[in-house]
């Protein structure tokens, strides 16, 4: 949905803020493949929209092991989680889906934690925004 987006909401660009989302890592199936996701960065409602918010250039991606979650009334606890793989990635400045390549590994289902190293800024506002990760 990029008529909507997470912003890092910090008074500046947002340099080292992260955002983790749930997400379901794909093989490439060949025999060096990379597990991969996608990402739109900026806010993708419009052009002008886009063009205002700041968008991530470089970030830091992090897989992480789905560890341990358990429920409470209050919502839930997670526990033992790790990191399983880390890369860093530079994004073309486009209002669109980009594939995120990640080390290879064995569990399909992790977190990914996207931490913004760099960013395009934005024309009208310093806010950085990511609309979609998968």
């Amino acid at each position: 949905k990029p008529e909507t987006a997470w912003c890092e909401g910090t008074k500046e660009d947002g340099i080292g803020e992260v955002v983790i989302s749930d997400a379901m890592v794909r093989d490439e199936g060949t025999a060096n493949s990379r597990s991969s996701a996608k990402i739109w960065t900026g806010y993708g409602k419009s052009k002008e929209t886009f063009y205002s918010n700041g968008r991530p250039r470089k970030v830091k991606v992090y897989l992480l092991s789905p560890g341990k979650i358990e429920a409470s009334q209050c919502g839930g606890n997670m526990s033992k989680i790790r990191v399983i793989g880390t890369r860093e990635v530079e994004l073309q400045d486009i209002n669109d889906y980009q594939k995120l390549l990640l080390p290879k590994v064995d569990n399909k289902t992790a977190f990914i934690a996207v931490e913004i190293v760099s960013v395009y800024p934005g024309k009208k506002f310093k806010d950085t925004c990511i609309s979609e990760i998968q």
